[in-house]
């Protein structure tokens, strides 16, 4: 699971649409479609969103996970941590 943090505060980033745009963003920045991200849980303080990136054969073959995999030496097959 990845955490980030968005200096907006939970009822602006709810009012904006602030989950579709999120996943839609990151999708796009990751190189990834946007059925292989998933929000887990959104907390108030500022706003943190806890979100997980689903890799198989499509989200492998790009080159940002790809490169993320390997200087992380993440393997598709490990299972979750969480």
């Amino acid at each position: 699971m990845i955490s980030t943090r968005i200096e907006i505060g939970l009822d602006d980033f709810y009012a904006t649409d602030g989950p579709m745009l999120f996943i839609d963003k990151m999708a796009a920045f990751l190189m990834i479609p946007t059925n292989k991200l998933r929000i887990v849980r959104i907390i108030e303080g500022s706003t943190i969103i806890d979100y997980e990136v689903f890799i198989d054969e499509d989200t492998k073959k790009t080159p940002l996970i790809t490169r993320i995999m390997s200087e992380y030496s993440i393997s598709a097959n490990k299972p979750n941590d969480t």
